[in-house]
This record gives structure tokens, C-alpha cells and sequence, in this order.
């Protein structure tokens, strides 16, 4: 009678084993299928974004052999690195996104760059204040090899985030080259708060070789340190030598003079953008990596209609001057002269609509480097 229990015991142990196993089995069947759906997700949302990029984008992505160089530095907190790196890609350069602790490591070199962008985001949290921290990193960790790389005749261009460090940084308004030198300052807006918002720009003259041949452009800002300060003498200085690059305009392109919101910060003199006295080196506070085709524009589809309305106007006007000089008859059938061929539907047409995109900026810093 005691071997009963003890069999009966060593059965109920053996189904318990044998249960297990199936559930084990089960549960590392239903693992392998969640994880396959997850791929197969994964998959197909590549396959789509790959499927939805137009073409042009594609290839404008893809790998090239020109001689342009840009370095686009990443770090902790800058999230603007692929509208930029994409930006120099339409303009014709091969655009490197590069971690800034690769620089320090010395992975990575300036020497290999004819282009150094500093990009928008909010480095290191902006914690101490906006750019401070990127601008202490610069300095004592890659300072020499920056200066180098100013005095080889290379380019450099701070965009919002990226403006904010070149001023912390020393290296803009330059008015003593080869040094380092804080005399500007990017603070907060007057207004309280953060500003996401599109705003004109009058492009003054100057050495800057990144707005050559533009007179105006329409950017969007995205920044709560935006307000441009400076002492007296700093400023008839800047006027002086002709740095001051952009001023925030109101919509007619004349000054902003201070007017909330054409000048969306309250910097002094309406002032969105410097450079350095070689035109080399240069920051602005608006973004022009993000209209980087002319669907960004939030106009563009009111002034696409507008321009559309024009172009049929004056067709119709031409056609009736043509009927009244009596040479309608030599015209092919159904057409008149100066009719719209087509519609306003594809980039490049639509492309005139909405004035200069932001890319003008990077072709011509692309062109003036092939110059080198």
C-alpha cells in the first residue's frame, strides 16, 4: 500500500513536467509569433517610407561625389540634424552627420571639412542658457582645431541653437580674428515665451557669402532665446563693417523697427543674422534648412491660386488683344498666347510661387567652397 501514493505521486510530478513543457512550448510559440508580426511591421513601415519619398529626394540622398564637404555636429539635445544634412544635399554637397564626442575622440576631423554647420535643437538641454554649454565643450575641447579651420578659409553657419553657441563661443561677430571673443548675446524673447512662427527677412548687404545675389526670404523661427543684444559701440561696429546680415521686416519687406510680431524676440535693430567680417562665418536665429522645398510655406497653395488666377487673366487678355489684331486664325486651335501649359501642381512650378526657399542659403556656401 505504500508504493500507491508513492507511484501515484511520481505520476502527478512526470504530468506536471509534461504540462510545463507544452506551456513553455506555447508560450515560446506565441513569443516567435509576436516577434515575428513585429518585424514584419517594422518591414513594412520601411517599405512605405521608401515607397512615399519622392524620387527626387531619393536621389538627391543618395551617396555623391561632390567635392563639397559638410559637417553637421550632433550631440546631446540637437534635433535638427537631417532636415540640415538633407538641406546640403539639395544644394549639392556631401553632408556628414557627426557626433561631437567623435570630433573630440578624433574619429573624426575638421581637416576632412570645408563646412562646419552647427544645427537648431536645444544642446544639453540649454541648461545654463541657450548654447552655453555647446560653446564650453567647443572651446576647450576642439578650440585650436576650429581656429584652424577658420584661418584655412573654411565656412561655418550657426542656425538657431547653432547661432546661440557661435556668440557664447567667441567666434561671432569675429571682430579679431583667430581669437576668441564674447562681445553679442541671444537671450530671452521679450515677449515671454516660445516662438514657432514664419517670419520675413530684409537681407542687407554684405560680405556674407551665404546670402550673395538675395534681397529677401521668408524663414520660420523656433526659439525662446532669440532677442539679439549688444552694446553701442558692438553695434555701429556691426553696422559699420556691414555683419549685419538679415533684419526681421515686416510684410511689406520694410523695417520690423522693434513691431511685435514681425520682429518675434525684440532684438536690437531688428537684427536676425550676423557674420563675421570675411563673410565666412555666419549665425542666424530663423531656420532655413525647414523650407527646404515650397509646399513648407504656410502661403504657398493661397499664393499657388493667386498666381494661377494672374496667369489666366493674362492669357485671356492676350488672347482678346490677339483677336482684336486679326491673328487669332494663325493661332493652333484652342490656343492663345500666353496660356498657362499645365497646372501649378508639381514642385517646380509651384517653385516661383512663394519667392527663395531656404536652400539658397546652402548652394551658395556649396558654390563659394568649390571656389577653394
Amino acid at each position: 500500500m505504500a508504493s500507491e501514493p508513492t507511484a501515484s505521486k511520481a505520476e502527478g510530478e512526470a504530468e506536471s513536467r509534461a504540462q510545463s513543457r507544452v506551456q513553455s512550448g506555447v508560450q515560446s510559440e506565441a513569443e516567435s509569433r509576436v516577434e515575428s508580426r513585429a518585424q514584419g511591421r517594422a518591414e513594412s513601415r520601411a517599405e512605405n517610407r521608401m515607397q512615399s519619398t519622392p524620387q527626387s529626394t531619393m536621389q538627391s540622398m543618395a551617396p555623391d561625389t561632390q567635392s563639397v564637404r559638410a559637417l553637421v555636429l550632433g550631440g546631446y539635445g540637437i534635433n535638427c540634424d537631417l532636415e540640415t544634412e538633407y538641406a546640403f544635399h539639395c544644394a549639392g554637397a556631401r553632408a556628414d552627420r557627426v557626433h561631437i564626442n567623435d570630433l573630440i575622440g578624433g574619429r573624426v576631423t575638421l581637416r576632412d571639412y570645408h563646412i562646419l554647420a552647427l544645427i537648431g535643437g536645444f544642446a544639453w538641454a540649454d541648461d545654463h542658457g541657450a548654447g552655453v554649454i555647446l560653446a564650453t565643450k567647443l572651446r576647450h575641447h576642439l578650440g585650436d582645431a576650429i581656429l584652424e579651420f577658420v584661418a584655412a578659409g573654411s565656412f561655418v553657419i550657426g542656425i538657431c541653437n547653432g547661432f546661440q553657441a557661435l556668440a557664447n563661443l567667441g567666434l561671432l561677430p569675429g571682430f579679431t580674428p583667430g581669437t576668441f571673443r564674447r562681445e553679442v548675446a541671444l537671450t530671452y524673447n521679450d515677449c515671454g515665451n516660445f516662438r514657432n512662427q514664419w517670419v520675413h527677412l530684409k537681407i542687407e548687404e554684405s560680405p556674407c557669402v551665404f546670402t550673395a545675389g538675395l534681397s529677401a526670404l521668408d524663414l520660420p523661427i523656433r526659439h525662446g532665446e532669440g532677442k539679439f543684444i549688444a552694446g553701442p559701440d558692438v553695434l555701429a561696429r556691426l553696422q559699420g563693417g556691414r555683419q549685419i546680415v538679415m533684419r526681421y521686416a515686416k510684410t511689406n519687406g520694410e523695417p520690423a523697427q522693434g513691431a511685435f510680431p514681425w520682429n518675434p524676440n525684440g532684438s536690437l535693430e531688428d537684427i536676425a543674422g550676423i557674420c563675421d567680417p570675411s563673410g565666412r562665418i555666419f549665425g542666424l536665429m530663423p531656420h532655413p534648412e525647414a523650407f527646404n522645398h515650397p509646399t513648407n510655406h504656410p502661403d504657398w497653395s493661397r499664393r499657388k491660386w493667386t498666381a494661377s488666377r494672374r496667369a489666366t487673366t493674362r492669357a485671356r487678355q492676350g488672347a482678346a488683344q490677339d483677336a482684336r489684331q486679326g491673328v487669332q486664325q494663325d493661332l493652333p486651335h484652342g490656343a492663345a498666347r500666353g496660356a498657362p501649359q499645365g497646372s501649378l501642381g508639381s514642385a517646380q512650378q509651384v517653385d516661383g510661387v512663394v519667392g527663395q526657399d531656404g536652400i539658397a542659403l546652402f548652394r551658395n556656401v556649396v558654390e563659394a567652397a568649390k571656389r577653394i
